[in-house]
């Protein structure tokens, strides 16, 4: 469900010492659920997005986007009102994971 914590069931963000050394993240990331709008070449999709940082978010699609696909506009409903950033598609299997 929209807001709920992830696989990890972590509350609060997760340090970045408490990855593993081959780990490439490098903020504190939120991994909860959370509704998120964005526009691909279909129109305006609605997903979910989780593991968000300043780094980068994790956005759940159905539809395949290619690596490498600039997402102008990606709109993240928090419980304390709606953000809008911009993104570039950096994995694509069967999910949009943007930077």
């Amino acid at each position: 469900m929209w807001g709920e914590p992830c696989q990890a069931r972590h509350d609060r963000p997760t340090p970045p010492e408490a990855f593993p050394v081959d780990e490439r993240r490098r903020h504190q990331r939120v991994e909860r659920y959370f509704e998120c709008a964005w526009h691909s070449e279909w129109g305006e999709e609605h997903s979910r997005a989780s593991n968000l940082s300043e780094g980068g978010c994790y956005v759940e699609s159905r539809r395949a986007v290619a690596q490498g696909t600039p997402l102008p506009a990606i709109t993240i409903m928090l419980p304390t009102g709606e953000i809008t950033v911009q993104g570039v598609v950096v994995h694509a299997i069967r999910g949009v994971a943007s930077r």
